[in-house]
């Protein structure tokens, strides 16, 4: 993915904001002498532009090209104060140009390229931005304006608290269509066949009849949730997590894993394990951050052994995969309603 951002970074911006305003300098009859605070003007410009990138790379697990968009929706760093911060940073650039070499052409040509990228930003961008993220999309879209910045950046105060809470029959339908949502964020990581298959219908209710079936709920939709399993008398194990992603970065997934580990420790178990992929930032980094360890392969018991072997099957690389643990105390946890 880091080659497709760079790539993007390159065709996209690349032209717009450096190839064609130098293209322009070199030609421009008008230029005066060069005005050194328009360098001050470009250097931000590249800063706000490159943090963007970063943005969408790092946050919405996609670039800032049409044809790799992001798989969730980015509203952190500069897009928590205005909703297109990296169009700014490109006509400030055009501007920091324009103002270094005192071109009245290339002030010209970033005023045409303000007017398309409104015209963009509100024929194309913003309705597939309404279709891809639904209510996040809106909620967000009132509180942070289209070009003017807000100063206390957005927090997503507005949004709709989300509970989680045990599932109910009606909610099961809804969740194949969301693990294999949250599975679009594992392309290149996974293998091919896992991101296109769901947990059967079958297995959601037999989970949600036996009550360790956990959904985070949107007002009265789901947007995710967790499975729990016994494994023995003493050990409970976390099956799946998933969120969808227009959902991602708002502690939905860590609500689940706590409600599946009060579940486990309202059923006494003492341990619960998962097993994640190693080398995926937001997946053994994120239970590490909610306490769970790795198990060296010496103390892996039958049950996870069996569990390793059986993800290798479909195409997992079993050096990728770890087995994590998380001891559990009743008294610290309080089980999920």
């Amino acid at each position: 993915m880091l080659r497709r951002a760079m790539l993007a970074f390159l065709v996209l911006p690349g032209v717009v904001a450096f190839v064609v305003p130098l293209l322009i300098a070199a030609t421009d009859p008008s230029r005066a002498a060069l005005c050194p605070p328009g360098a001050v003007v470009v250097a931000i410009g590249v800063a706000v532009l490159l943090w963007c990138v970063r943005d969408f790379y790092v946050a919405g697990k996609g670039t800032l090209a049409p044809w790799d968009p992001p798989r969730r929706l980015v509203v952190v760093g500069l897009y928590r104060h205005v909703r297109n911060p990296m169009y700014v940073g490109v006509l400030a650039l055009v501007a920091g140009w324009a103002l270094l070499f005192a071109s009245w052409w290339i002030a010209a040509y970033g005023a045409m390229v303000a007017a398309g990228f409104h015209v963009r930003v509100v024929r194309f961008e913003e309705p597939w931005l309404a279709a891809q993220f639904g209510e996040a999309w809106r909620r967000y879209r009132a509180d942070v304006r289209r070009w003017v910045p807000r100063i206390v950046p957005w927090t997503g105060e507005h949004a709709a608290p989300q509970a989680v809470v045990a599932a109910r029959p009606q909610d099961v339908a809804a969740l194949p269509a969301i693990e294999l949502a949250a599975a679009r964020l594992l392309e290149g990581h996974a293998p091919a066949s896992i991101l296109t298959e769901a947990t059967s219908l079958e297995d959601l209710q037999r989970a949600q009849r036996e009550g360790r079936l956990r959904v985070a709920l949107d007002g009265d939709v789901p947007v995710g949730f967790a499975i729990g399993a016994s494994l023995s008398a003493r050990h409970a194990h976390l099956a799946e997590v998933d969120v969808l992603p227009s959902h991602g970065r708002r502690g939905i997934g860590a609500a689940l894993v706590r409600a599946v580990c009060a579940w486990a420790a309202d059923r006494g178990h003492e341990e619960i394990t998962l097993t994640t992929f190693r080398d995926v930032p937001w997946n053994m980094p994120f239970y590490a951050k909610l306490g769970f360890v790795e198990i060296p392969a010496a103390e892996l018991d039958d049950d996870l052994r069996s569990i390793l072997r059986n993800e290798a099957a479909p195409g997992f690389v079993p050096e990728r995969r770890v087995a994590m643990r998380l001891l559990l105390r009743r008294t610290d946890t309080a089980p999920a309603r």
